[in-house]
């Protein structure tokens, strides 16, 4: 507990230097200082709340549901950050009802799982502030998708915040096999035609809370945030299928097209964020080599 009061107390710190989007990150400060004060409830045990425990009558969540923050909370975002902050409530909530009970096992259970969310929210937080002020400076103009320099952020991000939470995350990456043929024997149009189609159909399978990247060329990189390597399979295995099911059209012609992916987590080299990129890689190479169209995790 003393270890999650001392990352309270940084990412106030943190927060207080942000001023993009001040409005929103008061509340993520005033959030912050609700939970150190339910933390000194568990510690002290105490069975009457100290913290508001109604996700609706707390000033994020009435701003929220108000529509207050719409004009940061965009797209797929509000929805995210909500059914997030549902979850610290509920968290909470369980906890004073174990405490009364004295259910210290489940109260345990209970706890971890308000740090995990805690520390989602703030990813989330994060990530809107990462992209808010310069989306068109993140956002490849050929396939829409985030790029490089989005993906630092975001990556450098979840992967700290994945560690601080003891939460596993997948990254993969995606490269469109043969694309140099569909180049040579297309041209150069009908070659970007492929890679935006390529993109949609990965953004359609993805679920919200994930985030898909231009990596280079005919390469993605895709982050999979608190996933397992047996849940992470499923999702690649989906793209994987939803590219290869039907031929590309392009103009005239209709390009059959493959994806072969590799795939490394987090558990698998927790010291260095570049070590866990090169796995995937390697496991990349190991499906193109080994027939293509594959995942291989």
């Amino acid at each position: 507990m003393k270890d999650d009061k001392d990352w309270i107390r940084e990412e106030l710190r943190i927060f207080k230097g942000k001023g993009s989007i001040s409005i929103l990150n008061s509340y993520v400060k005033d959030h912050l200082i609700w939970l150190n004060k339910l933390l000194e409830d568990i510690k002290k045990l105490r069975r009457k709340p100290s913290v508001e425990l109604n996700s609706n009558k707390c000033e994020l969540g009435s701003r929220i549901n108000n529509g207050d923050l719409d004009f940061i909370l965009i797209g797929k975002y509000k929805d995210i950050v909500r059914n997030i902050h549902d979850s610290i409530h509920n968290s909470a909530n369980e906890i004073y009802s174990f405490m009364e009970k004295k259910a210290f096992k489940s109260l345990l259970i209970e706890y971890i799982n308000l740090i995990k969310n805690t520390g989602r929210l703030l990813s989330t937080i994060t990530l809107i502030h990462s992209v808010s002020s310069e989306t068109e400076a993140h956002i490849d103009p050929l396939t829409h998708l985030f790029n490089r320099r989005a993906m630092e952020i975001i990556l450098t991000n979840q992967y700290t915040l994945s560690r601080i939470t003891r939460n596993d995350f997948i990254v993969a990456l995606a490269d469109i096999d043969d694309f140099k043929g569909i180049n040579d024997n297309y041209g150069h149009l009908v070659g970007d035609c492929v890679l935006k189609e390529v993109s949609n159909r990965i953004k359609k399978v993805l679920r919200r809370s994930d985030f898909v990247f231009r990596y280079g060329g005919e390469e993605f990189l895709i982050l999979l945030p608190y996933t397992t390597k047996i849940e992470a399979k499923q999702v690649l295995e989906k793209i994987r299928q939803k590219i290869a099911s039907e031929p590309i059209k392009c103009n005239e012609h209709q390009i059959n097209t493959t994806i072969s992916i590799g795939a490394s987590a987090l558990t698998e080299e927790p010291e260095l964020l570049e070590k866990l990129i090169e796995l995937a890689d390697k496991r990349l190479y190991k499906a193109k080599k080994t027939g293509k169209n594959k995942v291989v995790v």
